[in-house]
Protein backbone atom coordinates (compact mmCIF):
# COMPACT_ATOMS: atom_id res chain seq x y z
CA UNK A 1 0.00 0.00 0.00
CA UNK A 2 2.64 2.57 1.13
CA UNK A 3 4.04 1.55 -2.89
CA UNK A 4 0.52 2.53 -4.27
CA UNK A 5 0.74 5.91 -2.20
CA UNK A 6 4.34 7.16 -3.37
CA UNK A 7 2.75 6.28 -6.51
CA UNK A 8 0.01 8.52 -6.62
CA UNK A 9 1.88 11.57 -4.81
CA UNK A 10 4.48 10.80 -8.27
CA UNK A 11 1.66 11.10 -10.70
CA UNK A 12 -0.28 14.04 -9.30
CA UNK A 13 2.95 16.21 -9.02
CA UNK A 14 3.78 15.34 -13.05
CA UNK A 15 0.20 16.44 -13.36
CA UNK A 16 -0.14 19.29 -11.50
CA UNK A 17 3.59 20.39 -13.49
CA UNK A 18 1.43 19.28 -16.98
CA UNK A 19 -1.44 21.69 -15.26
CA UNK A 20 0.32 24.52 -14.49
CA UNK A 21 2.66 24.69 -17.55
CA UNK A 22 -0.50 24.51 -20.08
CA UNK A 23 -2.84 27.10 -18.39
CA UNK A 24 0.40 29.77 -18.57
CA UNK A 25 0.86 28.52 -22.12
CA UNK A 26 4.52 26.75 -21.66
CA UNK A 27 3.41 23.57 -23.09
CA UNK A 28 0.83 22.31 -25.21
CA UNK A 29 -2.44 19.96 -24.62
CA UNK A 30 -0.74 17.00 -25.43
CA UNK A 31 1.73 16.98 -22.44
CA UNK A 32 -1.42 17.41 -20.23
CA UNK A 33 -3.07 14.69 -22.04
CA UNK A 34 -0.04 12.26 -21.54
CA UNK A 35 0.31 12.80 -18.23
CA UNK A 36 -3.75 11.42 -17.43
CA UNK A 37 -2.93 8.87 -19.58
CA UNK A 38 -0.31 8.24 -17.08
CA UNK A 39 -2.67 8.19 -14.19
CA UNK A 40 -5.49 6.11 -16.19
CA UNK A 41 -2.77 2.85 -17.04
CA UNK A 42 -1.60 3.30 -13.13
CA UNK A 43 -5.50 3.19 -11.72
CA UNK A 44 -6.03 0.40 -14.14
CA UNK A 45 -2.89 -1.34 -13.54
CA UNK A 46 -2.71 -2.01 -17.43
CA UNK A 47 0.28 -0.24 -19.24
CA UNK A 48 -1.67 -1.30 -22.01
CA UNK A 49 -5.06 -0.03 -21.71
CA UNK A 50 -6.46 3.46 -23.82
CA UNK A 51 -8.50 6.27 -22.51
CA UNK A 52 -11.56 5.13 -24.07
CA UNK A 53 -11.07 1.41 -22.57
CA UNK A 54 -10.44 2.48 -18.82
CA UNK A 55 -13.56 4.62 -19.08
CA UNK A 56 -15.29 2.42 -16.36
CA UNK A 57 -12.02 1.79 -14.34
CA UNK A 58 -11.37 5.48 -13.93
CA UNK A 59 -15.20 6.17 -12.59
CA UNK A 60 -14.69 3.57 -10.18
CA UNK A 61 -12.09 5.25 -9.04
CA UNK A 62 -13.16 8.65 -8.77
CA UNK A 63 -16.07 7.48 -6.54
CA UNK A 64 -13.78 5.84 -4.25
CA UNK A 65 -11.56 8.48 -3.85
CA UNK A 66 -13.68 12.18 -5.17
CA UNK A 67 -17.13 10.93 -4.57
CA UNK A 68 -18.27 14.54 -5.18
CA UNK A 69 -16.59 15.30 -8.40
CA UNK A 70 -19.03 12.57 -10.24
CA UNK A 71 -21.61 14.95 -10.39
CA UNK A 72 -19.48 18.30 -9.89
CA UNK A 73 -16.69 18.53 -12.05
CA UNK A 74 -15.99 22.06 -11.79
CA UNK A 75 -17.69 22.66 -15.62
CA UNK A 76 -21.72 23.91 -14.76
CA UNK A 77 -24.25 20.74 -16.11
CA UNK A 78 -21.18 18.50 -17.15
CA UNK A 79 -20.99 15.28 -14.79
CA UNK A 80 -17.91 13.23 -14.77
CA UNK A 81 -19.00 10.35 -17.28
CA UNK A 82 -19.51 12.88 -19.66
CA UNK A 83 -16.71 15.05 -19.31
CA UNK A 84 -14.26 11.41 -19.62
CA UNK A 85 -16.05 11.19 -23.06
CA UNK A 86 -15.36 14.73 -24.06
CA UNK A 87 -11.71 14.37 -23.22
CA UNK A 88 -11.04 11.08 -24.90
CA UNK A 89 -12.88 12.44 -28.19
CA UNK A 90 -10.46 15.31 -27.88
CA UNK A 91 -7.60 13.03 -27.45
CA UNK A 92 -9.02 10.95 -30.71
CA UNK A 93 -9.07 14.02 -32.26
CA UNK A 94 -5.69 15.54 -32.18
CA UNK A 95 -3.98 12.08 -32.63
CA UNK A 96 -5.74 11.75 -36.03
CA UNK A 97 -5.39 15.61 -36.92
CA UNK A 98 -3.29 17.09 -35.08
CA UNK A 99 -5.67 19.65 -33.80
CA UNK A 100 -5.93 21.55 -30.84
CA UNK A 101 -9.34 23.65 -30.13
CA UNK A 102 -9.58 25.74 -27.03
CA UNK A 103 -12.84 23.91 -25.79
CA UNK A 104 -10.50 20.62 -25.92
CA UNK A 105 -8.31 22.83 -23.48
CA UNK A 106 -11.13 23.92 -21.21
CA UNK A 107 -12.52 19.65 -20.89
CA UNK A 108 -8.83 18.67 -20.23
CA UNK A 109 -7.83 20.82 -17.60
CA UNK A 110 -11.22 20.83 -15.79
CA UNK A 111 -10.55 16.80 -15.77
CA UNK A 112 -6.85 17.13 -14.75
CA UNK A 113 -8.02 19.23 -11.49
CA UNK A 114 -10.78 16.46 -10.91
CA UNK A 115 -7.45 13.41 -11.18
CA UNK A 116 -5.46 15.54 -9.02
CA UNK A 117 -8.35 15.63 -5.81
CA UNK A 118 -8.63 12.06 -6.34
CA UNK A 119 -4.75 11.55 -6.51
CA UNK A 120 -4.48 13.56 -3.25
CA UNK A 121 -6.71 10.93 -1.53
CA UNK A 122 -5.39 8.25 -3.23
CA UNK A 123 -1.97 9.10 -1.81
CA UNK A 124 -3.35 9.55 2.18
CA UNK A 125 -4.00 6.99 4.30
CA UNK A 126 -7.66 6.34 4.94
CA UNK A 127 -8.80 8.86 7.71
CA UNK A 128 -5.96 10.11 8.68
CA UNK A 129 -5.16 13.95 8.40
CA UNK A 130 -3.24 15.41 5.72
CA UNK A 131 1.08 15.78 6.28
CA UNK A 132 3.36 18.26 4.48
CA UNK A 133 4.94 15.59 2.40
CA UNK A 134 1.65 14.32 0.75
CA UNK A 135 1.18 18.18 -0.92
CA UNK A 136 4.90 19.13 -0.85
CA UNK A 137 7.30 20.16 -3.72
CA UNK A 138 10.38 17.61 -3.38
CA UNK A 139 13.69 19.16 -4.07
CA UNK A 140 12.69 22.45 -4.74
CA UNK A 141 15.28 24.95 -6.93
CA UNK A 142 16.91 27.45 -4.73
CA UNK A 143 18.14 30.37 -5.35
CA UNK A 144 21.98 31.11 -4.18
CA UNK A 145 23.68 34.83 -3.27
CA UNK A 146 26.50 34.78 -5.80
CA UNK A 147 23.53 34.47 -8.66
CA UNK A 148 22.68 37.69 -11.10
CA UNK A 149 18.81 38.92 -10.37
CA UNK A 150 18.64 38.46 -14.07
CA UNK A 151 19.47 34.58 -13.58
CA UNK A 152 16.87 34.54 -10.59
CA UNK A 153 14.31 36.59 -12.19
CA UNK A 154 14.49 33.63 -15.40
CA UNK A 155 14.11 30.93 -12.99
CA UNK A 156 11.21 31.98 -11.44
CA UNK A 157 9.74 32.78 -15.08
CA UNK A 158 10.23 29.79 -16.69
CA UNK A 159 9.21 27.71 -13.55
CA UNK A 160 6.75 29.67 -12.82
CA UNK A 161 7.62 29.91 -9.16
CA UNK A 162 6.13 33.02 -6.55
CA UNK A 163 9.32 32.06 -4.31
CA UNK A 164 12.76 31.24 -4.08
CA UNK A 165 14.45 29.71 -0.78
CA UNK A 166 17.43 30.97 0.21
CA UNK A 167 19.59 29.23 2.87
CA UNK A 168 21.27 31.78 5.42
CA UNK A 169 23.18 30.16 7.60
CA UNK A 170 25.85 27.35 7.30
CA UNK A 171 23.40 24.49 9.30
CA UNK A 172 20.07 25.81 7.83
CA UNK A 173 18.90 27.22 11.05
CA UNK A 174 17.54 29.86 9.47
CA UNK A 175 15.81 29.89 5.88
CA UNK A 176 14.40 33.14 4.14
CA UNK A 177 13.09 33.57 0.67
CA UNK A 178 13.46 35.98 -2.28
CA UNK A 179 10.01 36.25 -3.46
CA UNK A 180 8.75 37.52 -7.17
CA UNK A 181 7.01 40.82 -6.32
CA UNK A 182 9.80 42.16 -4.17
CA UNK A 183 12.20 41.20 -7.26
CA UNK A 184 9.73 42.46 -9.48
CA UNK A 185 9.79 45.97 -7.62
CA UNK A 186 13.31 46.13 -7.23
CA UNK A 187 13.97 45.94 -10.56
CA UNK A 188 11.25 47.90 -11.88
CA UNK A 189 12.71 51.47 -11.76
CA UNK A 190 12.33 53.63 -15.37
CA UNK A 191 16.41 54.73 -15.46
CA UNK A 192 17.08 52.13 -18.34
CA UNK A 193 20.90 51.95 -16.99
CA UNK A 194 19.49 51.65 -13.56
CA UNK A 195 17.50 48.33 -14.53
CA UNK A 196 20.41 47.07 -16.53
CA UNK A 197 22.92 47.58 -13.31
CA UNK A 198 19.94 46.11 -11.30
CA UNK A 199 19.50 42.75 -13.30
CA UNK A 200 23.64 42.50 -13.25
CA UNK A 201 23.89 42.71 -9.47
CA UNK A 202 24.06 39.52 -7.34
CA UNK A 203 21.44 38.45 -4.87
CA UNK A 204 23.64 39.01 -2.11
CA UNK A 205 24.61 42.65 -3.25
CA UNK A 206 21.15 43.50 -3.46
CA UNK A 207 20.47 42.27 -0.18
CA UNK A 208 23.25 43.66 1.58
CA UNK A 209 22.76 47.48 0.47
CA UNK A 210 20.33 47.77 3.91
CA UNK A 211 16.91 48.93 4.87
CA UNK A 212 14.79 50.55 2.13
CA UNK A 213 17.45 50.52 -0.41
CA UNK A 214 18.17 46.86 -1.29
CA UNK A 215 16.39 43.89 -1.85
CA UNK A 216 13.89 42.56 1.13
CA UNK A 217 14.29 39.10 1.87
CA UNK A 218 11.77 37.38 3.88
CA UNK A 219 11.53 34.58 6.66
CA UNK A 220 9.86 31.50 5.96
CA UNK A 221 8.44 29.10 8.20
CA UNK A 222 10.58 25.60 9.10
CA UNK A 223 8.33 22.28 8.26
CA UNK A 224 9.18 18.67 8.68
CA UNK A 225 7.80 16.58 6.50
CA UNK A 226 5.57 14.22 8.95
CA UNK A 227 4.05 17.74 9.98
CA UNK A 228 -0.03 18.50 9.88
CA UNK A 229 -1.08 20.62 6.56
CA UNK A 230 -3.80 21.71 9.55
CA UNK A 231 -0.68 23.83 10.82
CA UNK A 232 -0.42 26.31 7.98
CA UNK A 233 -4.15 28.02 8.79
CA UNK A 234 -4.57 26.80 13.03
CA UNK A 235 -3.88 31.00 13.51
CA UNK A 236 -6.62 31.36 11.39
CA UNK A 237 -4.61 33.38 8.97
CA UNK A 238 -3.59 32.56 5.04
CA UNK A 239 -1.29 29.51 4.65
CA UNK A 240 2.25 30.82 4.64
CA UNK A 241 5.25 29.34 2.56
CA UNK A 242 7.32 26.97 4.65
CA UNK A 243 10.84 25.20 3.95
CA UNK A 244 10.44 21.31 4.71
CA UNK A 245 13.69 20.15 6.27
CA UNK A 246 14.63 16.61 7.17
CA UNK A 247 16.68 15.56 10.67
CA UNK A 248 19.77 16.76 9.47
CA UNK A 249 18.40 20.45 8.25
CA UNK A 250 18.56 19.89 4.53
CA UNK A 251 16.13 21.06 2.91
CA UNK A 252 14.12 18.35 1.31
CA UNK A 253 10.85 20.00 0.37
CA UNK A 254 8.60 23.49 0.13
CA UNK A 255 4.71 24.40 0.51
CA UNK A 256 3.15 27.67 -0.76
CA UNK A 257 -0.25 28.10 -0.76
CA UNK A 258 -0.22 27.03 -4.62
CA UNK A 259 0.38 23.38 -3.35
CA UNK A 260 -2.41 23.37 -1.14
CA UNK A 261 -5.07 23.83 -3.86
Amino acid sequence: MTEKREAARGLRRDLKAALTDFAAGKSGLLRLLNQIERVVKYVCNNPNITLGEASGCMTEFIKKHAREKIKNTGLPGVKWETLYRYVNEHRNDIAHTGTEAALAGTRTAALATVLLDALLNAGRKERQPMRISEVMVVTPTCAEKWQTLADIRRTLLVNDFSVLPLRDGECGEKWQVVRAEELAAYLLVEDKECKKKRNKETLGCAVSKGRGAGLKLHYIKILREGDLVKQLTEDGSAPSAGVVLNKDKHIVGLVTAFDLL
